[in-house]
């Protein structure tokens, strides 16, 4: 049986080694690097690719190669997706990038309320994203968002801190510590100023009051 992709009869899409294949997976790598969690963007990049094109492109991902068009093109998405926000990449994410997925899964998660059954496969794309930032919140944060604004989100966040912070994962268990313990040194420096100026406008006061004293004496 040829390859699906080269229709070379020597071997099949599982062993294909084409330079122009390679060339397609490092144009749609840097793509996606370059617009990382713009995830819409990404969708309709790949797009235009065949499904043997994109059969390739998980291939050289060690990413399965079967399933259907919208399928390869979402685990293609979710393999660099993985890759930018695992917990190594934690530390290292801008306050932009997060605001990035905040505002992707608001967006999936809007147009995921307008799906109805049965759910065509260019439109299963956008339930796969959806959980799959939901994945991401539970990784990051230790819960999911499940599908509330995030300013909710956040306050529920808040909310289990107080009352159940075990469910925090431990990356956001330590910033929240490590955030208490630098407002506890704020407090504690401004606290210390205040005290200083108090005391240097004791000393003011003391030495004005013993010249005024002074020239009454005289």
């Amino acid at each position: 049986m040829p390859c699906k992709f080269c229709q070379s009869t020597s071997h099949t899409l599982k062993n294909c080694d084409s330079d122009i294949g390679k060339n397609m997976c490092e144009d749609v790598k840097d793509f996606i690097q370059q617009n990382k969690f713009k995830i819409k963007e990404q969708i309709e990049h790949l797009e235009v690719f065949t499904k043997t094109q994109l059969s390739f492109m998980a291939k050289e991902l060690d990413l399965p190669v079967k399933g259907t068009k919208y399928w390869l093109i979402f685990i293609i998405i979710r393999k660099y997706f993985r890759d930018a926000t695992d917990h190594n990449q934690f530390r290292s994410m801008t306050n932009k990038e997060i605001n990035q997925i905040h505002d992707a899964y608001t967006k999936f998660d809007y147009q995921s309320d307008f799906i109805r059954s049965p759910v065509p496969d260019s439109e299963m794309i956008t339930i796969h994203v959806k959980s799959m930032i939901d994945a991401f919140y539970a990784r990051r944060y230790g819960v999911r968002r499940y599908g509330v604004s995030i300013s909710e989100y956040f306050d529920k966040l808040d909310e289990i801190a107080i009352n159940k912070p075990e469910l925090l994962s431990l990356y956001e268990s330590e910033l929240r510590e490590k955030e208490h313990r630098e407002q506890v040194i704020e407090n504690t420096d401004l606290g210390f100023i205040s005290r200083l100026k108090n005391f240097t406008a004791e000393l003011l006061e003391t030495r004005n009051n013993r010249m005024e004293n002074s020239n009454k004496n005289k």
